[in-house]
Parts: structure tokens; sequence; C-alpha cells
């Protein structure tokens, strides 16, 4: 090949270099490109439970609470749960029955291989920011659902005051004193983290991992609606919503930490928005 013919490189983007007989262009640049990285995902493949095995998990974890629920639903209205802050008997009760589920469960999925980083809690202040702003999106949906409750119970109001759409009476009208402020502040804490971790950390993320996050979302919403029936339907249906605001979240964040955050707010400031009107 002549010194000529040498030049005579093909670049396919710009063609032949050079035709005259001085040096050619350089060479093309080659840009590599690469497609955008898939979502992390929700669990490490190790961590995955099977369908049967994640069942009978499910069932034990939730299972005692939403047969509970259920019985206290048939035995009575939505009156009955604010005996779970009426008395600090049952704050006490309800502290050891969380704290000693909650502490065979993190060592079950210890044992099973969980780390703290698959339960996604990454505690900051910004997250606790974005807790509050989540309590309060938790607070609007909640006090919307009542708001729609009440304006069909004008056109069912025999069945809906029957079965306590309206809630329970207060607190002080049920007991003469209210419970230990300490003792209440400790259980909303503990709750949120109880009911939290088994739902999203753990249900949820299995769900999720095994079909589509949407899918994951509306059966763990039904499920935690499950152990709220003792509230009554329109306290349940209230539940759903809140629950479904802050999966929502964590679905779109994979952040735990401000939902739990919100979750504590919401059970120590249990005021609807209704009520501030």
């Amino acid at each position: 090949m002549t010194e000529q013919e040498k030049r005579l490189t093909f670049c396919p983007s710009h063609g032949p270099t050079s035709l005259l007989p001085f040096p050619p262009r350089p060479p093309c640049l080659r840009v590599k490109t690469s497609l955008p990285s898939s979502p992390q995902p929700w669990l490490r493949p190790e961590l995955i439970a099977p369908w049967p095995k994640l069942i009978v998990i499910i069932l034990l974890m939730g299972g005692e609470p939403a047969l509970a629920s259920a019985q206290a639903a048939l035995h009575g209205s939505s009156n009955t749960y604010h005996l779970l802050y009426s008395s600090n008997g049952w704050l006490i009760h309800n502290i050891l029955f969380e704290s000693t589920i909650l502490a065979l469960v993190l060592a079950f999925l210890y044992w099973r291989g969980w780390r703290p980083a698959d339960f996604r809690i990454k505690m900051s202040w910004a997250g606790a920011g974005q807790g509050v702003f989540l309590w309060f999106a938790m607070k609007v949906g909640y006090s919307l659902v009542i708001l729609a409750a009440i304006g069909l119970s004008w056109l069912f109001s025999h069945f809906a005051f029957a079965h306590g759409w309206h809630g329970a009476p207060p607190i002080h009208s049920l007991h003469g004193a209210a419970p230990n402020p300490l003792l209440f502040l400790f259980f909303c804490v503990l709750n949120a983290y109880f009911e939290e971790i088994i739902a999203m950390a753990y249900i949820f993320n299995q769900l999720a991992a095994k079909s589509a996050p949407l899918l994951a979302l509306l059966l763990t919403v039904a499920l935690r609606m499950s152990c709220h029936t003792y509230q009554g339907l329109l306290h349940m249906v209230a539940a759903g919503a809140i629950f479904f605001v802050a999966g929502t979240w964590y679905w779109r964040t994979r952040n735990l930490w401000p939902v739990i955050f919100a979750h504590a707010l919401f059970d120590i400031f249990p005021l609807n928005l209704l009520r501030l009107l």
C-alpha cells in the first residue's frame, strides 16, 4: 500500500479522512453509551422467601392481630378501640406484646440474613422533615374519608349511628383519668416501628420483589386494614387511606424513616383535621 493509499482511510461518520497528501484527521472518537441503570431491587435475592413460606410468615405475624380485631368488631362498635389509649394497663399490655413480637421478628430476620440496610430506615433530620409533611398528608387523607362518610351518613343516618360511623366518644367520657403521657408517647413510637417494619419493610418488600409494586401496595393495605376492623367501618376505611398514602411515599422514596416518623406523629396527635374547623 502506497503512502497515498494509507492516507485514504475511512470513518463511518465522516467518510474518507483525507484525499490530499497531508496528515489525515484524528480517528473518530467512539463515545460509549450505556442504558440507564435498572431500579435497585426491593430485596437481595437471598432474602426473598418462597410463596408458601411467605404466606405462613404473614399469617404468624398478622393473623393474631387480625383475628383479635375481627372478634372485637363482632362484639362492639368503634368505641372499643379507645380503650387501647385510655388506661395504663392496656398501654403496658400492648407495649409488652409489641416489643416481644418485634424482638422475635427481628431475631428471625437476622437469622435469615437480614441486615440493618435491608430495612431501609435511613434516619436523618431531612427525613424527619419529610415525615412531618407526610403526617399532614395522612391527616388530610384521613379527614377527607371522614368528610365523605359524614356526607353519606346523612342518607343512611340510622345505619351510621348503629355501626359507629361517627366515631367513639372522647377518652375522658370513658375513663376519668388520662393515661400516663410518657407511657403513651413510648407506645406510639414503639407501635410505629412495630407496624412499619412488619408491614412495609418485610411484607411489602417481599410482595414487591415477587410482583408489581402497586399490587404489593394494595395487598399490604388490605392486610393492614384487616387488623383495624375493631375501629369500625368508618375508621377502618380511613386507616386504609392513610396506609395507602404512606405506602405510596415509601414506594417512591424507598426510605422507611419518614413513614415511621409520620406514623408516630399520627398516633401521638390523633385528632383529625375536622375537629380543628
